[in-house]
């Protein structure tokens, strides 16, 4: 029967591989980062921050680290 204890003991015999390393980040391509913004039509399109003032959308993020 398992049990939460047995289940404690487990994670710390897994292989490192089991884990996820990494962190979500702006994405940026260029030096330009990048934020979702709608197009004519209202679909949702990536579009390029020229001017850090004009940084008023969400960013979008990316996954920075293993898989």
């Amino acid at each position: 029967m398992n049990t939460f204890w047995s289940a404690k003991k487990n994670q710390y015999a897994q292989v490192r591989s089991y884990t996820q390393e990494g962190k979500w980040e702006d994405y940026e391509e260029d030096g330009y980062k990048y934020c979702w913004a709608e197009d004519d039509d209202g679909n949702l399109i990536p579009k390029k921050i020229e001017k850090p003032e004009d940084d008023t959308h969400v960013p979008v993020k990316v996954w920075k680290g293993r898989p």
